[in-house]
Order: structure tokens, then C-alpha cells, then sequence
């Protein structure tokens, strides 16, 4: 059966969530929370997309972000692709390391944009700190 198309944010801000396969973690350590940081920064720069909050939990990622010049297919798959390779190599692995199809949730376009990146950011807000490496930007 067919994948169904993404709906397509009025406001081109997502909250996306990309979770590791099986439940497995893919932030073992510092060095991997850090690394997939970096990659956002990295591919910021190239597709010129706004992060406004993130929120890195052991075996699963939120992202808000606005769309730049690359539609959020070719950010992610490049986000993914970037830091899967880097961990299958430091872990000594082959194969996805998290689910290619990442989810995304269209925010809310009825309000204007201040308005639409408080309510991605309320719910990223609230990750349990303990288990979570936020941040609002």
C-alpha cells in the first residue's frame, strides 16, 4: 500500500520527531548528543533552515524548525543520513539507526508565526529534563 503524502504546513514549521529503531538508542554518549548537534548546524547552514528548539531523549529526537530553501524531506534525509553514517562507523555497524520515515506534525498556520513557534516550543519545553538535552533558540 502506498504511502500517504505529507500535509504541507501553511507556516513551514514542523515539530518533527525521529525515533531509533526498535526503541535502540542513538545517543549513547556526550559525543553522540554533540555530534548530532553539530549536524544540525552543519545542514543549517546549507539548506537555511530555522532551528527554533530541539530536544535530543536517548532513543528519539524533537525538532521545531521552518523550512528554508530545501523542502523538510531533503533536510532530514540529509540530517539522518550524516549522523547514521557517523555513528554506524564509531559503533561499528551496518544498516538504519533510525527509521527512515521520520514524523512530522504541522503546526498550526491560523495565528501568525510568533504565535505558531509558541506552540511547538510549549511541548518541547516540557521533555522530563532529566532524561533530555534541550534546547530553545
Amino acid at each position: 500500500m502506498p504511502r500517504v503524502s505529507r500535509i504541507k504546513s501553511e507556516s513551514g514549521i514542523y515539530h518533527i520527531v525521529m525515533r531509533g529503531i526498535n526503541r535502540q538508542m542513538v545517543f549513547e554518549d556526550e559525543e553522540d548528543s554533540f555530534k548530532f548537534i553539530q549536524t544540525l548546524q552543519r545542514y543549517r547552514e546549507i539548506c537555511e533552515y530555522s532551528l527554533h528548539a530541539y530536544c535530543l531523549m536517548g532513543n528519539h529526537v524533537h525538532l521545531l524548525l521552518m523550512e528554508g530553501k530545501e523542502p523538510l524531506e531533503t533536510v532530514m534525509r540529509r540530517i539522518c543520513g550524516s549522523y547514521v553514517l557517523w555513528y554506524n562507523k564509531k559503533y561499528s555497524r551496518v544498516g538504519h539507526t533510525v527509521i527512515p520515515d521520520f514524523i512530522d506534525f504541522s503546526i498550526d498556520s491560523r495565528h501568525e508565526e510568533p504565535k505558531v513557534i509558541e506552540q511547538g516550543l510549549d511541548v518541547i519545553k516540557n521533555m522530563p529534563k532529566e532524561v533530555a538535552k534541550c534546547k530553545v533558540e
